[in-house]
């Protein structure tokens, strides 16, 4: 017997593949008729280790986090209006290989995270490894990477 996820984490980074690996899975979930998960569509803002830089970037985090929230809000309205009602958005700075692989998933009690196989950082992908690669190697709990 199949799995029934009620949590599910979908890891969003403004890339057109992270948009169509959430559309893809509202239409996986749509198979399973009317047990809909609950959905929390996240946002990780990879913010530097450094303070200082933080506090003088602080106007564009500040911006950059209302543009990512104004997009999260859209992509709330999309599930809904396909039948997924319970879902919540969650913005949160920091590094997204910690936070969507350690703390965001025990905070919401997500039972499966949702990746892209491929976001924005593939310079970064090349030297450090992708948030993808490391959230399937460290979490806990199921991921599912769509492609």
């Amino acid at each position: 017997m199949a799995k029934i996820y009620k949590n599910v984490l979908i890891a969003m980074d403004g890339s057109k593949e992270a948009r169509d690996a959430f559309r893809k899975t509202l239409d996986f979930f749509q198979n399973f008729g009317n047990a809909k998960p609950h959905l929390i569509i996240t946002h990780v803002l990879d913010t530097p280790h450094y303070p200082s830089v933080i506090s003088e970037d602080a106007e564009m985090m500040n911006s950059l986090s209302m543009e990512k929230k104004e997009s999260l809000l859209s992509l709330k309205k999309e599930a809904q209006a396909a039948g997924f009602l319970d879902t919540e958005t969650l913005i949160r700075h920091g590094s997204p290989k910690e936070l969507l692989t350690n703390e965001i998933p025990t905070k919401v009690a997500a039972d499966l995270i949702v990746v892209g196989a491929i976001g924005l950082g593939k310079i970064e992908n090349a030297l450090l490894g992708s948030v993808t690669e490391y959230v399937v190697r460290e979490s806990k709990i199921d991921v599912l990477v769509i492609r």
